[in-house]
């Protein structure tokens, strides 16, 4: 049974209007780490995640122009981006904890969550 053409504009004119309203929300990066970040990492000390205030400036200068494709890669896929960047993962001066789950930021999410981190060192 098909449903009336104006049932049928009513069911487009709704979800254009929800997926327009989802997409105006603002990505609140420090809302994102204390959610997805805090409970593993810290910003000044050592948890059981590495302290990110020393982990970025780290891969920035590892990575250098493709710190930021970096930043995306791992968050995306940690375990995959620890394997493929070796000489890396060995300047942290510890093994790898495999242990982050993937985040699904897209890549202007993750560069204002970077940006945010480091505003927050004094």
């Amino acid at each position: 049974m098909t449903e009336p053409k104006g049932e049928n504009m009513k069911k487009l004119l709704l979800t254009v209007a929800l997926l327009s309203s989802t997409a105006g929300f603002a990505f609140n990066a420090q809302q994102e780490f204390q959610a997805k970040c805090q409970m593993c990492h810290t910003l000044g000390a050592q948890a059981v995640g590495p302290d990110l205030l020393m982990a970025i400036p780290r891969a920035r200068k590892f990575f250098g122009k493709k710190a930021d494709k970096f930043f995306l890669d791992f968050m995306k896929n940690p375990a995959a981006s620890i394997q493929a960047n070796p000489k890396y993962v060995a300047t942290w001066g510890k093994p790898a904890m495999n242990a982050m789950p993937p985040q699904p930021f897209n890549a202007d999410q993750v560069k204002k969550l970077i940006a945010w981190i480091e505003s927050q060192k004094k």
